[in-house]
């Protein structure tokens, strides 16, 4: 059997997160189901806790999310956009701030190997730019520009109404 990949190699780190579907997700039950079964794979490994319930993609909320509390008593509300398959992180329980803290996803590996994308922290907090707009349709790029987040993190992971 070969060995497991380091975590690194598990974080997707490329700069293209942000693509055409990424703005207005469809709501997944089914994608949820099998995110969910991966987020307590990972609370598992992280000696952590799974805290409330997922609260699915909605109106104003471009992605699916579930708090963990980990054994350290650190708090982080996990996110997947479901367009993307895109798993990323943030401090604290549910913020629903645009300048929210994007943190590491504990255990990238427990969702990779469920075929999540897991989204590096750093790009998540990298600025966001015209050239990031070009994968959009029309009508995406043009509530991103309405909009104005900063980061390419706060497109995927938006509360856009």
């Amino acid at each position: 059997t070969q060995s497991r990949s380091s975590a690194a190699s598990d974080v997707y780190k490329r700069q293209d997160l942000i693509a055409s579907g990424s703005v207005f997700p469809t709501p997944d039950p089914k994608l949820d189901r099998s995110w969910l079964a991966a987020v307590h794979v990972a609370a598992r490994v992280l000696s952590a806790e799974v805290v409330g319930q997922l609260d699915p993609v909605a109106v104003g909320r471009s992605f699916s999310r579930v708090t963990l509390r980990r054994a350290d008593g650190q708090v982080h509300t996990l996110m997947l956009n479901p367009a993307m398959r895109t798993v990323g992180a943030v401090r604290g329980d549910r913020p629903l701030v645009a300048n929210a803290d994007f943190v590491a996803v504990g255990s990238p590996a427990s969702f990779v190997d469920s075929g999540f994308l897991v989204a590096d922290e750093q790009v998540l907090r990298s600025v966001l730019n015209e050239q990031h707009l070009s994968a959009l349709d029309d009508a995406e790029a043009s509530q991103v520009r309405y909009h104005r987040p900063a980061r390419v993190g706060d497109v995927i992971f938006n509360w856009f109404d």
